[in-house]
């Protein structure tokens, strides 16, 4: 017959070795817990509410940008004619197709100081909207990605509109998605 004290020390042994397994397999997140809608949202803010909505314009000489730069949907003269009415800019002249200008006292709040000005094509952001809330719309189950624990996120933001993202015809709103990973000490964006 089996010795009581044998029983009792398989029964702990056993006991765990699955819980060990049952934690280690992600059964249960001991660290992270379930991240919902509203820490997500709250994360996501965190990390957002200070990104504003810009767009670049390339410096072409001493105070004259081009609007033929990247941030720029065509047709870029009626964008450039209609900042020049709003008295965001005032044209300069023309250069490969597109309109140079430099821009007026009004515009200064919303424009970067010069960027990459050693490299052959330096340009400025234009501040076309500040974000003003952000709403989670839509979460994945957790899923294993690559031996990481992911949800993926999607959100809307909504800006307030600078002058420019006004003339432009920014919209208010840009939905978007970011993936979090669970971590040892809990979800962080990827």
């Amino acid at each position: 017959m089996f010795n009581k004290n044998y029983i009792i020390v398989g029964v702990v042994i056993l006991t765990l070795g699955v819980s060990i397994f049952y934690f280690s397999s992600g059964g249960v997140s001991l660290t992270g817990g379930d991240l919902t809608r509203a820490k997500a949202q709250q994360i996501l803010w965190e990390a957002k509410k200070d990104s504003s909505r810009t767009v670049s314009v390339n410096y072409w000489a001493p105070g004259q940008f081009g609007a033929s730069g990247t941030g720029f949907a065509y047709p870029y003269h009626e964008k450039v004619m209609a900042m020049e009415k709003a008295g965001l800019v005032k044209i300069t002249g023309r250069a490969l197709g597109g309109d140079l200008f430099e821009f007026t006292d009004k515009a200064q709040p919303y424009v970067s100081e010069l960027k990459d000005k050693d490299s052959s094509l330096p340009s400025k952001d234009i501040k076309l909207g500040e974000p003003v809330s952000l709403e989670v719309t839509g979460l994945t189950s957790p899923s294993e990605d690559s031996s990481q624990k992911t949800m993926k996120f999607e959100y809307t933001i909504t800006y307030r509109l600078t002058p420019f993202g006004e003339v432009l015809g920014t919209p208010t709103t840009e939905k978007s998605f970011d993936v979090f990973v669970l971590y040892d000490d809990g979800w962080r964006l990827r």
